[in-house]
């Protein structure tokens, strides 16, 4: 069977359905990071109010993780943040602030 070469090519200007990066799980390595420091993530999601139908991005997310000090020790590993993402759904919004979160304590030195 060949593959017909206009369907293999997406329309000028539309977003991906999925991009790579959805594929990825960022919430359960950060989970279990923040396990490990006896802390939680808060995740708060929320659909856009007045986005467009063709608007792609429909839901926020908004992820605070909490301050990560060295155990027994007052030194700040990680310091508290918020870290927003948008997504074309809830997961997809909360994964994107996830990566964000990862790619932070990953900077900071911290182990996944």
């Amino acid at each position: 069977m060949r593959d017909h070469p206009v369907a293999a090519q997406p329309l000028p200007g539309a977003p991906p359905v999925r991009s790579p990066a959805a594929h990825i799980d960022s919430c359960g390595p950060l989970k279990e990071l923040l396990d490990r420091h006896h802390a939680a993530p808060a995740y708060s999601t929320a659909r856009l109010a007045g986005a467009p139908a063709s608007d792609p991005m429909q839901f926020t997310c908004s992820l605070t993780v909490p301050e990560l000090r060295k155990p027994g020790s007052d030194e700040v590993l990680l310091p508290e943040a918020t870290y927003t993402a948008s997504g074309r759904g809830a997961k997809d919004a909360e994964q994107a602030a996830a990566r964000q979160a990862v790619a932070a304590a990953e900077k900071a030195g911290l182990a996944m």
